[in-house]
């Protein structure tokens, strides 16, 4: 028969598994004609913070921009002609304060299409009618089809007596009275 000794003391250990965020699903945006929208997504659960990429590259090869929001809403402005594309990922707090990241979302795009504006077109000086018909000419004006002539007694058009809509960069006039029109 063994003979046994004192028990040794007893120790624990307490096992505590970190909380990784929950994978939010972005929404999908479509097309932009001013540069200006939001990119929005689901709430990803354990998240306080979300990192939200921006890139040129489907493959984020080069990420354009990152900001972090607390909100599922991020407003983005100014953007130009082109195809933007968003991941987005929640963290428990921010990387700086030890947080931890959950697995990127879904990739989504939106293509930004801004309208082509006009240029602006220069009056060419008209002088006087003794006949009461002339012509009003300007220059063409880049990206321009059709040009909005307005005629007016008024020097700042306050009532506009008739408009224009000729696709050449010279209107005919005829039929005027004594008067000076602008």
């Amino acid at each position: 028969v063994g003979f046994s000794g004192s028990l040794s003391n007893i120790e624990d250990i307490v096992v505590t598994r970190p909380i990784i965020p929950g994978t939010p699903v972005l929404v999908a945006m479509g097309t932009s004609t001013t540069g200006n929208y939001s990119v929005s997504w689901s709430s990803a659960q354990d998240s306080s913070v979300y990192e939200l990429e921006e890139s040129t590259d489907p493959n984020f090869a080069q990420v354009a921009s990152t900001c972090w929001p607390t909100q599922t809403t991020q407003s983005i402005s100014g953007k130009t002609d082109g195809t933007y594309y968003y991941r987005v990922r929640g963290w428990t707090d921010l990387p700086g304060n030890g947080g931890l990241s959950g697995s990127w979302s879904n990739i989504e795009d939106i293509v930004v299409t801004l309208p082509i504006i006009p240029g602006t077109p220069a009056l060419v000086a008209m002088g006087t009618s003794t006949t009461g018909n002339y012509a009003v000419s300007w220059s063409s004006a880049q990206d321009s089809s059709v040009y909005e002539l307005e005629e007016s007694t008024d020097p700042n058009f306050a009532q506009v007596a008739s408009t224009f809509w000729p696709t050449q960069t010279t209107q005919s006039i005829s039929g005027k009275t004594d008067g000076t029109y602008y």
